[in-house]
């Protein structure tokens, strides 16, 4: 007999364009319910992003909600690049949640130090209700 922990998980990209300088919302997870045990969530993620040609910085950030106007979890995971590059960034975060139905997870995407677009190629969200 196992045990089952609730969780969900989502690969679906919201948009796969990040415009410079504005927070982008990428990804969103399913609604979780933690209202049974007041219990702590574990967060997983991953982004894989085209920068456009003049920009050299990422910035991935994630959001209690479904977009970049809910509440800040992380401080900034940031990335300095050259020009253009690939860029793969990942992590983990702990929430302390408390008890609230249906609660989801965003990750939003902001690029700097250029005006040109960039491309979300691949990215992951994942939560498990410890």
């Amino acid at each position: 007999m196992g045990v089952r922990w609730p969780g969900n998980a989502n690969k679906d990209l919201q948009t796969n364009s990040v415009d410079a300088t504005v927070a982008t919302t990428v990804l969103i997870t399913e609604p979780l319910n933690t209202s049974i045990d007041n219990a702590r969530v574990l967060l997983l993620w991953y982004v894989a992003l085209s920068l456009g040609a003049d920009l050299t910085n990422v910035v991935v950030n994630l959001y209690r909600g479904t977009d970049t106007t809910g509440t800040q979890l992380t401080r900034t995971s940031q990335a300095d690049v050259g020009a253009g590059p690939a860029v793969v960034m990942s992590g983990v975060y702990i929430d302390d949640v408390g008890i609230a139905a249906d609660t989801r997870w965003n990750i939003g995407v902001t690029t700097q130090g250029g005006a040109d677009a960039s491309t979300v190629t691949d990215g992951c969200i994942a939560v498990i209700g410890l």
